[in-house]
């Protein structure tokens, strides 16, 4: 019960800083992560607040059913937006619990409050992965090469990204491959990942393939593209059924979980690998395989494939 009060009286919190806030659920979850992570060590609270990395950061079920139980309760409303969104605020207060420590977490809870962007949520999400996530890996792919793929393709599709192939010059698509091989770097060396890492790199050199055909031929391959972006995002919800098994991606509470979330790993590697193999396919189908032997990559991207091949044959 107490761990339901403890919740209960910090999710209230949250609500009481900023006048008429409406706040999506995920939110939540965010703000009272940063919460647990700013507190001390030794602080009771803490242990109320079990968190694992999923596939929007970190997430715990504890909060998520107390969002629920506070529903049901009427204490907080749901609301839709006019994107059809569903955001919550509160329509009741609920008296704070005599808790340890929980005057100091209440202290923390609203210094944070205080100082985020609610409007601007995505910044605050981005420091979370940037300084919080189990590997580096989770940052670049996830607020990165995500991101700004979903931003290329939105711009390839609106004809708003204009190529001119005799310019040589293509900012969007060398960053892009920049930060495709730096995420192939940092994938995690537990054995868990093994095959996982294989097609991840599968993967890297399909999308290096269609980056290099828009360099040379100043072509947008749209469909390829939306590809790319597509098995991206399998790739992502693939890898947080992975990490969140991982200690450093889970907290002890959910020690007992391991022995469902490993088969719901194992089965989405199938998933996984069945688009990559399609991608790929797909790739060598759609551009000439006689361009795909013309020229030489850029210096960086030979580098880079230089140190994984020797890393493979080592």
């Amino acid at each position: 019960m107490l761990q339901d009060e403890v919740i209960s009286g910090l999710i209230s919190q949250i609500f009481s800083k900023k006048k008429d806030l409406k706040l999506a659920k995920y939110a939540i979850h965010k703000v009272l992560f940063k919460l647990k992570v700013e507190l001390p060590e030794d602080s009771t609270i803490r242990e109320h607040l079990p968190f694992y990395w999923y596939n929007y950061g970190p997430f715990s079920d504890v909060v998520e059913s107390r969002i629920g139980a506070l529903k049901q309760e009427g204490i907080l409303k749901e609301y839709t937006t006019s994107e059809e969104k569903t955001i919550l605020g509160i329509e009741k207060k609920i008296p704070l619990p005599e808790a340890d420590d929980f005057e100091e977490a209440r202290k923390k809870l609203s210094s944070i409050v205080a100082h985020v962007d609610f409007f601007h949520f995505n910044s605050f999400v981005d420091e979370l992965y940037r300084k919080y996530a189990p590997c580096a890996f989770m940052p670049l792919f996830k607020m990165d090469f995500l991101n700004i793929m979903e931003d290329y393709v939105e711009m390839v599709s609106s004809g708003q990204q204009t190529l001119d192939k005799f310019s040589g010059f293509y900012p969007d698509v060398d960053k892009l491959e920049d930060i495709l091989y730096d995420c192939e770097a940092e994938l995690p060396s537990a054995p868990l990942f093994k095959s996982f890492n294989a097609s991840f790199s599968s993967f890297v050199t399909g999308a290096a393939r269609v980056f290099d055909h828009i360099r040379k031929d100043g072509d947008n391959l749209l469909y390829l593209d939306e590809e790319i972006l597509h098995t991206a995002e399998v790739t992502w919800l693939t890898f947080t059924k992975g990490i969140r098994i991982l200690d450093v991606g889970h907290d002890k509470y959910y020690n007992d979980r391991l022995d469902k979330w490993e088969p719901l790993y194992n089965k989405s590697l199938i998933t996984f690998y069945t688009h990559i193999d399609n991608f790929s396919s797909g790739v060598l189908t759609e551009i000439e395989p006689a361009r795909l032997f013309t020229g030489f990559p850029r210096d960086n991207s030979k580098k880079i494939l230089s140190s994984v091949i020797d890393g493979y044959l080592a």
